[in-house]
């Protein structure tokens, strides 16, 4: 037994060793340590000695993600991508970022590019993460089906921010064909749904809350379409509770609240949903409007003016 342990120690000593012999492994090694700038620090001495080392590239791309600089990130996708068209990891880590940018029509460009590239085998793990708040419902590699639907899912996404909804609709089918667990992506095809007055989108939410009942929108929403529903408030607490940090609960309550002649907790939730999103103006009208229900005029002038900063021809304020 002694003689095992021995032998697993000298394993891993000499892993470690030869882990700190290749910089690209301790950069790498950094980075699992959650270590982003001693892994950038190394990064950027490789690439002083290797300026053509497509690895190297993308490696610093995720460590500019994780310090949040995604315009030094998008720099170094490029310079990966130029000298590795083909590399599926950059091209996927540019698509996103742009998304996230909203830059719709060049991470469009990505996403179909990645449909058309033939995958090369890797062993890197991606973390499908929600576009709509935070946490990871789901590890995938790029060979696995999951990868592919979250392309989809992605390019669902966009052709609905570019109100191609008939295309969205159609791309979100076939991701959710091949991933018919992913939660996430009954919510965002329920939301193109709702865009073409589809009322099966209810049944979608549904869906989402049985695969994932801490997904929050899909409460929130569903909430919403049944709005005239005496339980429909409950709804959009319980989706408060699971995440605080998600806006459209708080307004969905607070437009309820104020229906119901609530104004104290009409108020209150607007005054969340603001520090949450401090430059939406119809935030700050509804607000003003609350206030002068309550006979605080002059918060109500405070709120319309700053709704009025926002939007210089906003009639209703």
């Amino acid at each position: 037994m002694k003689k095992l342990v021995l032998l697993l120690d000298l394993f891993f000593l000499v892993s470690l060793a030869l882990a700190q012999n290749d910089p690209l492994e301790r950069a790498e090694s950094f980075v699992a340590k959650g270590d982003y700038p001693s892994a950038l620090e190394v990064f950027n001495k490789i690439l002083v000695e290797k300026p053509g080392f497509a690895s190297a590239y993308l490696g610093r791309a995720t460590v500019y993600e994780a310090l949040r600089k995604p315009d030094k990130a998008l720099v170094d996708y490029a310079s990966c991508l130029e000298l590795e068209p083909t590399n599926w990891e950059a091209r996927f880590g540019r698509a996103i970022i742009l998304f996230q940018l909203e830059r719709f029509e060049l991470s469009l460009r990505d996403f179909e590019t990645l449909l058309q590239t033939p995958q090369t085998q890797t062993n890197r793990i991606y973390y499908r993460r929600s576009a709509h708040s935070s946490g990871i419902d789901q590890i995938t590699t790029s060979q696995s089906a999951g990868f592919h639907s979250q392309v989809l899912n992605y390019l669902g996404m966009i052709y609905t921010k570019l109100e191609d909804c008939d295309r969205a609709l159609m791309i979100l089918d076939s991701a959710i064909r091949l991933s018919p667990a992913a939660s996430e992506y009954y919510v965002n095809r329920a939301l193109v749904k709702e865009a073409l007055h589809d009322t099966t989108s209810i049944n979608d939410y549904e869906r989402a809350l049985q695969l994932d009942p801490t997904n929050s929108l899909a409460r929130s929403n569903l909430a919403s379409s049944k709005r005239t529903q005496p339980d429909s408030e409950k709804h959009f607490t319980q989706a408060i509770e699971k995440d605080s940090l998600l806006v459209y609960p708080y307004i969905e309550r607070g437009y309820l609240r104020m229906n119901n002649r609530n104004y104290s907790g009409a108020l209150g939730d607007f005054n969340a949903a603001i520090k949450l999103r401090k430059d939406d103006p119809e935030l700050w009208l509804n607000q003003g409007v609350i206030k002068e229900k309550l006979n605080d005029l002059q918060g109500a002038v405070d709120d319309f003016t700053v709704a009025i900063e926002l939007k210089h021809d906003f009639e209703k304020a």
